[in-house]
């Protein structure tokens, strides 16, 4: 899981390399596959920082 999101975000600076070299990214489609795929990076990001609260073996105890 932690390698897939890593490759997801890797695949974000070379869709805007490519969009650069069509002369695709300031078209519109270059603009939605950008937002698409830092909506996704920001998602990764979430994800990697509350993976050690889902899968801590320790109770999380409120309070205490």
């Amino acid at each position: 899981m932690i390698l897939g999101r890593a490759i997801s975000v890797a695949s974000t600076v070379v869709m805007a390399l490519v969009l650069a070299k069509w002369h695709d990214l300031h078209a519109t489609i270059g603009h939605v596959a950008i937002g698409w795929t830092v909506g996704e990076d920001i998602l990764t990001v979430a994800l990697l920082l509350l993976l050690p609260l889902i899968f801590s073996q320790s109770p999380n105890v409120m309070g205490a």
